[in-house]
């Protein structure tokens, strides 16, 4: 069933169907997703395209690629990846920008991604949905996604330096590495050949000895301090925080909110 809902068409000029239509199908698009059966034989190298959606991506089979920008350049080659996805691995994706993928492995490379066309609007549907349950307002975000320029450098600077509060790999895929300390909620990277914009990016701690915890281990990983342990009192009574500036200029801060032990 092909359910078009003409309202929120593609709008990326290198939009993957519009051209790269010979590695691509569309079994669905309405006005909250599009299902993109994507595969592509070895040997083979796609046009370039553009994914302008974040999407849950299912392999069917997997392949190593190398994806490049339009220049050329590597962006990521599935080679180096800790860790491949075997068929049947579920995973999630940013949006990707102008880039095509050459098939390097012996096998096809076929992933089923449902993009997410309005991720705030679907953050509405889960509000208006979860408006009388006894769970809503916990939590306000599910995950948090963002691209980094060195996609090694900024997994290794984020895994040191949040592992004082749980952060750990919850999946690596061709697409990035999802981190959570829950389960709940979780903190998305993936390579991008676009220099980020700076983010503030704050973490809950459960006492104060994990914000000084995971001011030594980020400024051990390489970040700059940007703000030591201690009280904001113009921020609250018991705002107590460090600060530190990772990879791509982030500033990246712990804090917790709750009285000294």
């Amino acid at each position: 069933m092909n359910d078009i809902d003409s309202a929120h068409p593609a709008t990326h000029p290198f939009d993957a169907m519009a051209k790269a239509p010979e590695h691509h199908f569309v079994p669905l698009d309405n006005g909250r997703v599009r299902v993109l059966d994507t595969k592509v034989e070895p040997g083979r190298r796609t046009p370039v395209r553009a994914h302008e959606w974040p999407a849950a991506l299912y392999v069917l089979s997997w392949s190593d690629f190398v994806r490049y920008d339009p220049e050329r350049n590597v962006l990521l080659d599935s080679r180096n990846l800790a860790a491949r996805p075997a068929a049947g691995a579920a995973l999630w994706g940013g949006p990707i920008g102008s880039h095509f993928v050459e098939n390097v492995g012996s096998t096809v490379l076929h992933i089923v991604a449902v993009e997410i066309k309005d991720p705030a609007e679907a953050g509405a549907d889960r509000r208006r949905a979860s408006h009388d349950s006894p769970t809503s307002g916990a939590l306000m975000f599910d995950h948090v996604v963002f691209g980094v320029s060195d996609y090694a450098a900024s997994k290794a600077f984020f895994l040191k330096a949040l592992a004082p509060i749980g952060m750990a790999v919850v999946l690596e895929g061709s697409l990035g590495i999802e981190l959570s300390a829950d389960g709940k909620v979780s903190l998305c990277l993936f390579p991008t050949a676009e220099k980020p914009a700076h983010l503030h990016l704050a973490f809950v701690a459960e006492n104060r000895q994990q914000v000084d915890a995971f001011h030594r281990a980020a400024l051990e990983a390489g970040g700059t301090d940007h703000g030591a342990p201690g009280l904001r009192p113009n921020y609250s009574g018991k705002y107590y925080a460090a600060f530190v500036i990772g990879p791509d200029g982030h500033n990246i801060e712990v804090v917790c909110h709750e009285a000294e032990d």
